[in-house]
């Protein structure tokens, strides 16, 4: 007989509801929400609890575990989607997607992207699928929160498109060790052959001057993607801009802490101060 698998705790996010708005302040999201009206912050709260959940399903546990409590978040959005959510944060994103016109179907976006994460070993073939993975965890949440912000979806997802894209790059440069101890590697490895590097000895921060330029390389499409986002914005409304140009400034002013500095990416992990995210919200406060 099959013994039975060991029994699941709380999924995150599923369980008793807590303090969405605390958890929010603490985040990336922080900065942007000091930006919105009451109305708007609280929907923010909302979706971040969301992305929230999901993540820690995927970081917060073993494989086996892991995917157990994404299937209980699989279950819940196939009852969303079906008008009975089950949970309180699922009823919570059930209304918001409704009232702010944001399709559900980014929820799975999200979830897809998470799944990926989830496996014992991360890899990403080709560049293509890992673009398609900074979707599903950043461009889909960029996507989503437009609505929020005041922008209209289907003028805007261009300019969040590009916008999660370049986040999710420069991720992926300053988390490059942490991610590698956990088997996690977000370059693709048709890029590392063309580098001349092999999976292992990238990351293990080995590979010198190739992998200096595999690195650099990588910021080049980061601040590429930075910079299709800032012609794209310029047909939306400024008063929806807010928060996103606060999150271009912080995630702008990382990458040029990171290339001014080598790229040191696998001795040190590189932190915007809190003078620079203070100048930061400064701009965005007289941007509105």
């Amino acid at each position: 007989m099959r013994p039975a698998a060991p029994a699941l705790g709380p999924t995150p996010g599923l369980g008793e509801a807590g303090d969405w708005h605390a958890l929010m302040r603490r985040s990336s999201f922080g900065p942007g929400a000091l930006l919105l009206n009451g109305r708007a912050r609280a929907d923010l709260a909302c979706f971040y609890a969301y992305c929230r959940s999901i993540d820690d399903c995927a970081d917060e546990f073993a494989p086996a575990e892991a995917a157990r409590h994404l299937a209980a978040w699989k279950a819940e959005l196939a009852l969303l989607h079906a008008g009975r959510p089950s949970s309180r944060l699922g009823r919570s994103l059930a209304e918001l997607c409704a009232r702010r016109a944001i399709p559900a179907g980014l929820l799975d976006d999200l979830w897809l992207g998470a799944h990926s994460d989830a496996r014992a070993t991360v890899r990403h073939a080709t560049w293509q699928g890992l673009r398609r993975y900074c979707y599903q965890v950043a461009g889909s949440v960029g996507m989503a929160c437009l609505p929020i912000f005041g922008a209209e979806l289907e003028a805007a997802s261009t300019f969040a498109l590009a916008l999660g894209e370049a986040f999710q790059l420069i991720n992926i440069l300053r988390d490059v060790r942490e991610d590698a101890a956990r088997g996690r590697l977000y370059f693709a490895l048709e890029d590392l052959r063309a580098h001349g590097l092999r999976a292992g000895e990238f990351m293990q921060g080995r590979g010198g001057a190739r992998a200096g330029r595999l690195l650099h390389a990588y910021a080049w499409r980061a601040r590429h993607a930075l910079e299709r986002a800032r012609q794209e914005e310029k047909a939306l409304p400024r008063k929806a801009l807010g928060p996103p140009a606060l999150m271009r400034a912080i995630y702008a002013g990382l990458l040029d802490s990171m290339e001014r500095d080598g790229l040191k990416v696998f001795e040190k992990r590189y932190r915007l101060g809190r003078l620079r995210k203070g100048l930061a919200v400064a701009r965005a406060l007289a941007w509105r």
